[in-house]
């Protein structure tokens, strides 16, 4: 049972990667400044609650229903990394940067995977497996929440500085190539 109810997460992730992505793009036409920062923030905070119900109050559910809200929690959680932060990334950082600024914050990502894991082993060795999945899950999500609203003030001012930069160099290469 397990199995499915994971497969649902699974497949529900994929597909979500995707929504990101589409929404993230519409988000960006409709709003360049803030589209981005706004699909992600919905994203997160969506997650908040579902995860916190699939955690606690599914006792008693049927699989079923319980594959159907792994498989719908999936599907709202993963837009903020294809339709938010990789996209807003890359729109402030020069393009002979990108492939090490997007290294470092894997890095610092995967640093902070290693350390909730560690984090939620020692808690569900204490308080239990749920219990710790509820601390280790919700809780970082809303402070990841907080924080994405930093990106309504950096990413407008960091994204016009790299096209005024890009700008610059666009004149600067039809220069060389108007003038041989």
């Amino acid at each position: 049972e397990a199995t499915i109810a994971f497969a649902g997460i699974v497949i529900g992730t994929a597909i979500s990667f995707i929504i990101g992505g589409v929404l993230g793009d519409w988000a960006e036409g409709r709003s360049p400044k803030y589209g981005r920062a706004v699909i992600g923030q919905i994203s997160i905070i969506s997650g908040i609650p579902l995860t916190y119900i699939l955690f606690t109050q599914t006792a008693g559910w049927s699989l079923g229903a319980i594959s159907a809200l792994s498989f719908g929690t999936a599907l709202l959680i993963s837009w903020p990394g294809k339709g938010s932060k990789e996209p807003m990334m890359q729109g402030v950082t020069p393009p002979e940067l990108r492939a090490s600024a997007f290294a470092f914050v894997t890095f610092i990502e995967n640093g902070f995977t290693a350390l909730a894991a560690y984090l939620a082993g020692s808690l569900a060795d204490s308080i239990g497996f749920t219990d710790a999945l509820v601390w280790t899950i919700p809780f970082p999500w809303i402070i990841c929440a907080a924080l994405f609203s930093l990106f309504y003030v950096t990413y407008p001012r960091d994204s016009a500085k790299l096209r005024a930069l890009m700008v610059q160099r666009a004149g600067e290469l039809e220069e060389v190539i108007g003038n041989p």
